[in-house]
């Protein structure tokens, strides 16, 4: 947890093993947030769990639930709505206003926040990962043969 992170009602915030808040989030939890492990809330996040009854006159507070999964990344400035669920291994990319519940492993982007893709399940490695994750999308090479000697060509 960063130290310029703020949680407003600390007794309303339940946060899984390994779980990281960034920089500046602003934890605005009227309501209970609950936050699953393995979850990155990155620099100045704002999940905000309180909102007003617009259908009523005098406009009284209502304060809402938020639950992010594990294995969810909120990235840095996204915007995340009272009685919004994050799903598991979800991503709400960088600004994103997610003020409707994202499913589990999908990567949402913009204003309002839209799906644009989704992870791959647990254990697949993806384009990019340290394992590769291109073996179906690139062939193997053959092995090449070492130049013969004297050969012009080196290859």
């Amino acid at each position: 947890m960063d130290p310029t992170a703020r949680i407003f009602i600390p007794w309303n915030l339940s946060i899984g093993d390994w779980s990281a808040v960034g920089a500046m989030a602003e934890l605005y939890n009227l309501g209970p947030l609950q936050i699953g492990a393995q979850v990155t809330i990155s620099q100045r996040a704002h999940l905000c769990g309180g909102t007003h009854d617009l259908s009523s006159a005098d406009l009284p507070l209502v304060k809402s639930t938020i639950a992010v999964g594990s294995g969810a990344w909120i990235c840095a400035d996204a915007f995340v709505g009272p009685g919004v669920r994050i799903g598991s291994m979800a991503v709400v990319g960088a600004r994103a206003v997610a003020i409707k519940n994202v499913e589990n492993r999908a990567i949402v982007a913009g204003n309002p926040a839209a799906v644009i893709g989704l992870r791959p399940p647990t254990g697949e490695a993806g384009p990019g990962s340290p394992s590769g994750g291109d073996e179906a999308a690139t062939p193997p090479r053959e092995p090449k043969e070492p130049p013969a000697t004297g050969s012009k060509n080196p290859e």
